[in-house]
């Protein structure tokens, strides 16, 4: 919950003597997060003119509060904005070993090198450049065998720059040193959501909800270290139930574990021993985007393209709407902070479809800033609530790849994005 927030309805309730419990509390904040800015403005002008005229009733409802702060608590949850300008890393005519890019997916930067490492799920194969973008080498081909690729859907990198992917196709977590030199590769069940997540031990903390747990912690060699968070049964069918558990990991430096589940719309910390220390909504973190409610809302006018959809293992289903929507196309952890992309480019009742808000969050989950990154075009991949789209998404192999990814870089907070449209990886600086 944002504190600056929480403290100002804090506040208000003291001020006319009224106790909040925490579940008033937190509807107070979301609901005041739908209310219009200027209707919210004229009702607390009119309330105090009230006040003043000694017409103020002495049991005043927590609605009515919501009214009177509002315009307050706005303002208290405005965050700083930082510009960035927009310069070409790699062209889409650089050509290297008789190829170029051609479907830059993911990049990451290796802390002791600088070195970037792109995963090009066209060519199905990483490529390794300099700090100024100079193709060093290539890595990996498309396969079965050890040491090959079959629809790789996400990596992350160790501080020593070995490569960690998560291949779709051949069901695995395959390691790979900076070199190119396949080290490992091992067995995980199903992922519902490309994630994967390297620790400082180089443990390996990934979400496969099929196993029953939001988080499963492995080693290096395969091992499963722990399993964290017990999932809860929310629906009947299993390969549903897995789906709306579906979430991005992270394990922070202090030890703690994170997960941000989309589905769930909760982000939910549990503690080294797994657990869990506390969970909050993702509308109380991101009051700027939109609604658990207006998602919903946004599903049910296409429930009816939703009804017959077949599910491996739970035969013919209605998906729940609200386990159909995605907050975000990526999130990282980066400098000790969280960096999310959302979805839908939301910067507060403006739709800005080439102008993207990077939030920046601290550990206590408090927004920093917004970081505005600036594309000519438009971000696509599968959000749309077509049945076809839906499907493709949540239940095929084949799109699980389908996002928008970027890396924040250590030294300067410039960042690199991979815009496949174009076959480019673009550099963002801050504007000066």
């Amino acid at each position: 919950m944002q504190k600056p927030a929480l403290r100002r309805l804090d506040e208000i309730s003291s001020r006319f003597k009224i106790t909040l419990n925490p579940q008033q509390k937190d509807e107070s904040l979301r609901t005041a997060n739908l209310f219009n800015r200027i209707f919210a403005w004229l009702y607390y002008q009119r309330t105090i003119v009230k006040m003043r005229a000694g017409l103020f009733i002495s049991h005043v409802t927590p609605f009515l509060i919501i009214l009177l702060c509002y315009n307050s608590l706005v303002l208290s949850q405005e965050i700083p904005t930082v510009e960035y300008e927009r310069k070409v890393y790699i062209d889409v005519d650089y050509t290297f070993a008789n190829e170029g890019l051609y479907k830059p997916y993911q990049i990451r930067e290796i802390p002791s090198t600088k070195e970037k490492v792109v995963l090009d799920v066209g060519n199905v194969c990483f490529y390794v450049f300099t700090d100024d973008g100079k193709f060093i080498r290539k890595i990996g081909r498309e396969g079965r065998g050890p040491g090959d690729l079959l629809r790789p859907a996400y990596f992350d990198v160790d501080d020593e720059g070995d490569i960690y992917v998560y291949e779709v196709g051949n069901e695995r977590i395959s390691i790979f040193n900076k070199s190119g030199k396949f080290l490992n590769s091992f067995k995980i069940s199903r992922i519902y959501k490309a994630n994967l997540f390297v620790t400082q031990k180089r443990e390996i903390v990934i979400n496969l909800p099929g196993r029953g747990y939001f988080m499963t912690v492995f080693s290096r060699e395969g091992k499963i270290i722990q399993e964290i968070g017990e999932i809860p049964v929310v629906h009947s069918a299993p390969s549903i139930n897995s789906m709306m558990s579906a979430g991005t990991p992270f394990k922070h430096p202090n030890g703690n574990y994170y997960i941000f589940l989309e589905p769930l719309h909760v982000i939910k910390i549990f503690d080294e021993s797994g657990t869990l220390i506390r969970e909050e909504k993702l509308d109380n973190v991101f009051p700027y985007l939109p609604s658990k409610e207006s998602h919903t809302k946004e599903a049910e006018k296409m429930e009816k393209n939703l009804r017959n959809l077949t599910v491996a293992g739970a035969g013919i289903v209605k998906v729940p709407v609200v386990a159909s929507t995605s907050w975000f196309w990526d999130i990282i952890y980066k400098n000790n902070k969280f960096y999310a992309l959302p979805v839908r480019q939301t910067l507060g009742n403006e739709i800005d479809k080439k102008n993207l808000p990077i939030f920046v969050l601290n550990k206590d989950l408090e927004i920093e800033k917004q970081i505005i990154i600036p594309l000519e075009g438009e971000l696509k991949g599968y959000i749309s609530y077509e049945t076809g789209k839906i499907a493709n998404r949540l239940y095929s192999d084949r799109s699980i790849s389908n996002k928008n990814c970027f890396e924040v870089l250590s030294d300067t907070e410039d960042i690199l994005f991979p815009y496949r449209e174009e076959a480019e990886i673009y550099l963002f600086t801050k504007s000066k």
